[in-house]
């Protein structure tokens, strides 16, 4: 199936991912999915981002004949329970303090929508890494707080900006902690005619 690259569409209006795939050159346009996410249930976490996923990937499909959509979500799950976005910075606060020197889960669901012809083929992944925290403490968590970068953050901090400095280690993708688990780029996108290694 050949579908030219000026087609590659990115479902999100995240800047990490939007980042990532600028990180290879690769020609793509932004068209965020306009889903009520609220809308959607599973019985587990993991299911649940698999298939908002997917219903990204779908949503904006719609609008094309011929694209790939590229579609993500991500959570953030601390013994069993999902840490979303904080409210408000007493919110965040108590998330850091939770995890501090413990270790949590981020998964995250990737879809591509193939579409030739109005046809779409819909392939649909996820990706778990586990990040392990340091054992800070309350004053380090309120400085953190101050950059102002837990806001609109999934377990209330961002790994590649300051929220670095809270991380001990991971295991699995740093990519999929981001937001995009870009090796699952390269097991789909060269089947449809799209060249991931380009020149500079």
């Amino acid at each position: 199936m050949k579908i030219n690259k000026k087609d590659l569409i990115l479902a999100s209006a995240s800047p990490r991912r939007k980042e990532l795939l600028n990180r290879l050159s690769l020609d793509f346009k932004v068209h965020p999915s306009n889903i009520n996410e609220d809308q959607y249930t599973a019985d587990y976490p993991v299911d649940l981002v698999k298939l908002l996923a997917a219903e990204k990937a779908k949503d904006v499909g719609s609008s094309y004949n011929n694209a790939i959509i590229i579609a993500a979500d991500t959570i953030v799950v601390y013994k069993g329970q999902v840490l979303g976005k904080p409210e408000n910075e007493r919110a965040a606060f108590k998330m850091l303090v939770n995890l501090s020197g413990a270790e949590h889960y981020v998964y995250t669901g990737i879809a591509f929508n193939i579409i030739e012809n109005k046809t779409p083929v819909l392939i649909s992944d996820i990706d778990c890494s586990t990040v392990k925290m340091r054992d800070y403490d309350d004053d380090e968590i309120y400085e953190y707080l101050n950059t102002g970068e837990y806001k609109d953050k999934a377990g209330s901090y961002a790994i590649q900006g300051y929220g670095s400095l809270l991380v001990k280690e991971i295991r699995g993708s740093y990519y999929t902690i981001m937001g995009l688990p870009v090796h699952k780029l390269a097991d789909i996108l060269p089947e449809y005619n799209i060249k991931l290694y380009n020149k500079i």
